[in-house]
């Protein structure tokens, strides 16, 4: 898909992240569970070599 020129002329990457933890009631009944979610961004700068998280 454009080989290894294509791919030198990246300058950044950019994830987009979602995550889920899930969590257990501290009680006798260890229910319901509890869903915790993370959302966020990457980006990594290939010119200037730096990463930036949001």
């Amino acid at each position: 898909m454009g080989g290894r020129e294509r791919l030198e002329q990246v300058k950044s990457v950019r994830l987009q992240i979602i995550g889920h933890t899930l969590l257990m009631e501290q009680s006798y009944r260890q229910a319901p569970f509890i869903t915790s979610y993370k959302r966020g961004q990457v980006t990594f700068d290939l010119v200037n070599q730096e990463c930036s998280w949001k």
